[in-house]
């Protein structure tokens, strides 16, 4: 007997695609169930530890949200309750990435967090910058798995559209924090100057259902300074975009520059895919070092372009 496969091909990515919708469904509207519940807490309504069991029912979303908002709790206290917040964090980071999840988007923000855990607790319980070994031992673990996950999007392409655009998203935002790291590990010192994802209500500008006009940033760069009653302090603000800038969004809100990643940092015209060709060739460089000068001459032009705007 024989089978008629591209009807059962058919059939099959039919089921597929029912199946991926479905669940975009589901994650959506548990998303928004958890950005209101992060809301409340944001807004003062409600407790850290009531948002935090509330958010515990949403599965590795709700528990990743928690986290960030632990983090929030523990850059505002003191030391000692600082570092209760952060252990309650990396808690939570972990049932996120140990749930049965299907969101790679979420899988790779989770990682993130979970690979700036020791460079925060320096920041907010030491008052310091972290050393050059636990930045790069994040840097390198970070742009590994980015790696992966660009693999895995171009030469899989397992997602649907919508997936496909929160992961280049995420990925870009990545790529440039990559990129200031490795000028940081390389060149400034970490003990000076050193970027990091930005915190939850940051990244969200204090609103996570997105109805605000206060700034809000994707990466925050710290800074020594000689000052004892603040010797760690936020010195730039930097808002990534993998789209091509509006004329009318040129402008810096706020004062926070936005990077436009395949216009600011391309290393010639219409140059494809920049966030991909920054992470490659970082992962490329962290491989083979004595083979990679061409790569690692394209990526400090990029990071020249870099610091011009922040400049």
């Amino acid at each position: 007997m024989l089978y008629n496969i591209n009807k059962v091909d058919t059939s099959m990515s039919i089921n597929q695609s029912q199946e991926q919708n479905m669940l975009y469904i589901v994650d959506n509207a548990n998303d928004k169930n958890c950005r209101i519940i992060a809301n409340a807490y944001l807004q003062n309504k409600i407790h850290l530890l009531e948002a935090t069991n509330r958010l515990s029912h949403y599965g590795s979303n709700g528990q990743y949200i928690a986290a960030e908002l632990c983090l929030v709790k523990a850059a505002t206290s003191i030391p000692t309750q600082a570092s209760s917040w952060l252990i309650l964090a990396q808690k939570k980071l972990e049932n996120a990435f140990d749930t049965n999840n299907h969101n790679d988007n979420l899988k790779l923000k989770t990682y993130e967090r979970l690979l700036q855990l020791n460079i925060l607790k320096t920041i907010l319980i030491d008052h310091d910058l972290p050393s050059e070994k636990i930045v790069y031992d994040e840097y390198s673990k970070l742009v590994s798995i980015s790696s992966y996950y660009l693999d895995k999007l171009v030469n899989q392409s397992p997602y649907n559209d919508r997936e496909k655009q929160s992961l280049v998203g995420k990925l870009g935002e990545i790529a440039v924090l990559a990129l200031a790291q490795r000028w940081a590990l390389r060149e400034i010192g970490t003990k000076d100057w050193l970027p990091i994802q930005s915190f939850f209500h940051e990244d969200h500008g204090g609103n996570c259902l997105y109805v605000t006009n206060q700034p809000a940033w994707d990466i925050t760069i710290y800074e020594s300074k000689l000052d004892p009653l603040n010797p760690v302090q936020q010195t730039h603000k930097i808002q990534i975009k993998n789209s091509h800038p509006q004329i009318q969004e040129r402008s810096n809100h706020n004062n926070i520059p936005t990077i436009y990643i395949n216009d600011d940092l391309a290393s010639y015209p219409n140059e494809p895919s920049v966030f991909r060709n920054i992470l490659l060739s970082c992962n490329y460089e962290l491989m083979y070092p004595t083979k990679a000068q061409r790569l690692s001459r394209e990526l400090n032009d990029r990071t020249e372009k870099l610091l011009n705007i922040l400049d």
